[in-house]
């Protein structure tokens, strides 16, 4: 099996991050945590889009994708903090927030429809 087929779109992406981009994306964050709308607005304006087309591959509906893309954006913003520049890109991280809150939609569907009965 060839190797670039087994590594995950974080780690991919992660490895194509210039240092540059390490501190552009901690300045960001850091105006972020400072509550600067204009910081949230660009980093919503950059990812958005890529976040929301993950996230429709799993097939929830758009009204409830639009929902994780809006909870994955609340907890990116409270969340901040939390996020180093010398572990991974800017981006990783928020597709992790934004992986994570997909398996605990996933999770409460499975038990809605389990218990619904």
């Amino acid at each position: 099996m060839n190797q670039t087929n087994t590594i995950s779109i974080p780690q991919r992406v992660q490895n194509l991050v210039v240092p540059h981009q390490r501190a552009t994306d901690a300045a960001l964050a850091r105006e972020i945590a400072r509550k600067s709308s204009t910081a949230i607005n660009r980093l919503y304006d950059m990812y958005s889009q890529p976040l929301y087309g993950f996230i429709v591959q799993v097939p929830f509906g758009e009204a409830t994708s639009a929902d994780i893309l809006e909870t994955c954006f609340i907890n990116i913003v409270q969340r901040i903090n939390e996020y180093d520049s010398n572990k991974e890109s800017l981006f990783t991280w928020c597709y992790k927030i934004t992986r994570k809150e997909i398996s605990k939609r996933k999770v409460d569907l499975l038990l809605r429809q389990l218990f619904s009965c």
